[in-house]
Protein backbone atom coordinates (compact mmCIF):
# COMPACT_ATOMS: atom_id res chain seq x y z
CA UNK A 1 0.00 0.00 0.00
CA UNK A 2 1.68 3.17 -0.88
CA UNK A 3 2.52 5.03 2.12
CA UNK A 4 -0.50 7.99 1.84
CA UNK A 5 -3.11 5.38 1.26
CA UNK A 6 -1.88 4.04 4.71
CA UNK A 7 -1.98 7.30 6.69
CA UNK A 8 -5.25 7.75 4.88
CA UNK A 9 -6.47 4.52 6.71
CA UNK A 10 -4.85 4.97 9.63
CA UNK A 11 -6.48 8.04 9.95
CA UNK A 12 -9.73 7.20 9.71
CA UNK A 13 -8.83 4.64 11.81
CA UNK A 14 -7.82 7.03 14.70
CA UNK A 15 -10.69 9.88 13.79
CA UNK A 16 -13.54 6.81 14.13
CA UNK A 17 -11.82 5.76 17.42
CA UNK A 18 -11.13 9.17 18.73
CA UNK A 19 -15.34 9.88 18.16
CA UNK A 20 -16.37 7.16 20.40
CA UNK A 21 -13.85 7.37 23.15
CA UNK A 22 -13.46 10.97 23.80
CA UNK A 23 -16.51 12.34 22.09
CA UNK A 24 -18.24 13.79 25.51
CA UNK A 25 -21.54 11.91 26.29
CA UNK A 26 -24.49 13.31 25.25
CA UNK A 27 -26.74 15.33 27.63
CA UNK A 28 -30.31 16.22 27.86
CA UNK A 29 -31.79 19.93 29.00
CA UNK A 30 -32.79 20.62 32.33
CA UNK A 31 -36.41 20.45 32.34
CA UNK A 32 -38.91 20.64 35.78
CA UNK A 33 -39.68 16.70 36.45
CA UNK A 34 -41.64 17.53 39.10
CA UNK A 35 -43.35 19.78 41.65
CA UNK A 36 -44.61 20.47 44.98
CA UNK A 37 -47.17 21.86 44.78
CA UNK A 38 -47.72 20.00 41.35
CA UNK A 39 -47.90 22.52 38.49
CA UNK A 40 -51.82 23.49 38.29
CA UNK A 41 -52.45 22.88 42.01
CA UNK A 42 -55.52 23.88 44.08
CA UNK A 43 -54.70 25.03 47.32
CA UNK A 44 -57.03 26.12 50.29
CA UNK A 45 -54.07 27.42 52.25
CA UNK A 46 -50.81 29.10 51.32
CA UNK A 47 -47.86 27.14 51.15
CA UNK A 48 -44.76 27.56 52.70
CA UNK A 49 -42.30 26.58 49.64
CA UNK A 50 -42.38 25.35 46.50
CA UNK A 51 -39.97 22.64 45.68
CA UNK A 52 -38.88 22.00 41.97
CA UNK A 53 -36.86 19.15 41.09
CA UNK A 54 -35.12 18.63 37.39
CA UNK A 55 -34.48 16.06 34.72
CA UNK A 56 -30.52 16.74 34.73
CA UNK A 57 -28.19 18.33 37.12
CA UNK A 58 -28.02 22.12 37.36
CA UNK A 59 -26.14 25.09 37.83
CA UNK A 60 -27.83 26.27 41.39
CA UNK A 61 -25.82 29.47 41.39
CA UNK A 62 -27.28 30.27 38.39
CA UNK A 63 -30.50 28.41 38.10
CA UNK A 64 -33.60 31.18 39.51
CA UNK A 65 -37.52 30.80 40.85
CA UNK A 66 -38.98 33.95 40.51
CA UNK A 67 -42.92 33.85 42.01
CA UNK A 68 -45.01 35.76 40.42
CA UNK A 69 -48.53 36.84 41.21
CA UNK A 70 -51.74 36.79 39.44
CA UNK A 71 -50.84 40.26 37.43
CA UNK A 72 -47.30 38.74 36.93
CA UNK A 73 -45.88 40.80 39.42
CA UNK A 74 -42.22 39.39 41.23
CA UNK A 75 -43.67 38.42 44.79
CA UNK A 76 -41.15 40.33 47.39
CA UNK A 77 -39.52 38.16 50.32
CA UNK A 78 -38.43 34.71 48.61
CA UNK A 79 -35.63 33.07 49.81
CA UNK A 80 -34.24 29.98 47.01
CA UNK A 81 -32.16 27.74 48.23
CA UNK A 82 -30.52 24.43 46.50
CA UNK A 83 -31.05 20.85 47.69
CA UNK A 84 -28.18 19.02 45.94
CA UNK A 85 -27.54 19.77 42.38
CA UNK A 86 -31.18 18.53 40.90
CA UNK A 87 -33.53 20.11 43.15
CA UNK A 88 -34.57 23.88 44.46
CA UNK A 89 -36.43 25.23 46.81
CA UNK A 90 -38.48 28.58 47.48
CA UNK A 91 -39.45 30.02 50.52
CA UNK A 92 -42.39 31.98 50.47
CA UNK A 93 -43.98 34.59 52.81
CA UNK A 94 -47.65 34.18 53.62
CA UNK A 95 -49.80 34.54 50.77
CA UNK A 96 -52.92 35.66 49.79
CA UNK A 97 -55.40 34.04 47.43
CA UNK A 98 -54.74 34.25 44.05
CA UNK A 99 -52.75 32.29 41.21
CA UNK A 100 -49.41 32.01 41.57
CA UNK A 101 -47.11 31.60 38.68
CA UNK A 102 -43.01 29.58 39.84
CA UNK A 103 -40.87 31.01 36.75
CA UNK A 104 -37.27 28.68 36.38
CA UNK A 105 -34.97 30.08 34.38
CA UNK A 106 -32.45 27.09 34.26
CA UNK A 107 -29.28 26.43 33.37
CA UNK A 108 -28.18 23.23 32.91
CA UNK A 109 -24.98 21.69 33.88
CA UNK A 110 -24.86 20.62 30.25
CA UNK A 111 -24.86 24.43 29.75
CA UNK A 112 -27.78 24.85 27.99
CA UNK A 113 -30.97 26.89 29.63
CA UNK A 114 -34.35 26.16 29.63
CA UNK A 115 -37.23 28.42 30.85
CA UNK A 116 -40.67 26.97 32.14
CA UNK A 117 -42.98 27.89 34.52
CA UNK A 118 -45.44 26.24 36.71
CA UNK A 119 -48.82 27.63 38.28
CA UNK A 120 -51.01 27.29 41.43
CA UNK A 121 -54.03 28.89 43.18
CA UNK A 122 -54.50 29.73 46.84
CA UNK A 123 -57.47 29.76 48.32
CA UNK A 124 -61.11 29.89 47.13
CA UNK A 125 -61.29 32.41 44.58
CA UNK A 126 -64.77 33.74 42.77
CA UNK A 127 -62.71 35.00 39.51
CA UNK A 128 -61.31 33.20 36.26
CA UNK A 129 -58.60 31.90 38.09
CA UNK A 130 -61.17 29.73 40.07
CA UNK A 131 -60.93 27.24 37.28
CA UNK A 132 -58.98 24.23 37.14
CA UNK A 133 -55.60 25.37 35.98
CA UNK A 134 -54.30 23.59 33.25
CA UNK A 135 -50.50 22.24 33.27
CA UNK A 136 -48.51 25.68 32.43
CA UNK A 137 -45.20 24.00 31.17
CA UNK A 138 -43.73 20.62 29.43
CA UNK A 139 -42.72 19.94 32.83
CA UNK A 140 -46.26 17.75 33.01
CA UNK A 141 -44.49 16.07 29.67
CA UNK A 142 -40.71 16.17 31.32
CA UNK A 143 -40.35 12.73 32.41
CA UNK A 144 -42.04 11.24 28.80
CA UNK A 145 -39.73 13.96 27.22
CA UNK A 146 -37.00 12.69 29.19
CA UNK A 147 -37.50 9.15 28.26
CA UNK A 148 -37.49 9.79 24.88
CA UNK A 149 -33.99 12.02 24.98
CA UNK A 150 -32.78 9.42 26.82
CA UNK A 151 -33.41 6.58 23.76
CA UNK A 152 -32.25 9.27 21.44
CA UNK A 153 -29.02 9.24 23.42
CA UNK A 154 -28.65 5.36 23.27
CA UNK A 155 -29.31 5.49 19.07
CA UNK A 156 -26.46 8.28 19.19
CA UNK A 157 -23.85 6.36 20.52
CA UNK A 158 -24.78 3.36 18.93
CA UNK A 159 -24.98 5.47 15.38
CA UNK A 160 -21.73 6.52 16.12
CA UNK A 161 -19.78 3.09 16.96
CA UNK A 162 -21.76 1.88 14.23
CA UNK A 163 -19.90 4.68 11.89
CA UNK A 164 -16.61 3.86 13.07
CA UNK A 165 -16.47 0.31 12.40
CA UNK A 166 -18.01 1.17 9.08
CA UNK A 167 -15.24 3.57 8.41
CA UNK A 168 -12.19 1.50 10.75
CA UNK A 169 -13.39 -2.04 9.77
CA UNK A 170 -12.73 -1.97 5.79
CA UNK A 171 -9.64 0.56 6.51
CA UNK A 172 -8.00 -1.96 8.57
CA UNK A 173 -8.80 -5.29 6.40
CA UNK A 174 -7.26 -2.80 3.30
CA UNK A 175 -3.77 -2.65 5.58
CA UNK A 176 -4.07 -5.98 6.57
CA UNK A 177 -4.31 -7.43 3.12
CA UNK A 178 -1.90 -5.45 1.83
CA UNK A 179 0.72 -6.19 4.45
CA UNK A 180 0.39 -9.54 3.54
CA UNK A 181 0.98 -9.33 0.00
CA UNK A 182 4.13 -7.63 0.87
CA UNK A 183 2.76 -3.89 -0.51
CA UNK A 184 2.94 -2.51 2.95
Amino acid sequence: MPTAQKRAAQAAVMAALALVLIAPPARAHAYIESSTPADGARLDTAPAEVRITYTEPIETRVTRLTLLDERGRPVAGTEQVSDGDMALILKLPPLPPGRYTVKSNTLGKDGHPTEETIQFVVGRSQGPEAQTLPPSAPSGDASEAYRAIRRIRIFGMAGIIVAAALVGVPALRTVRKRREHGEG
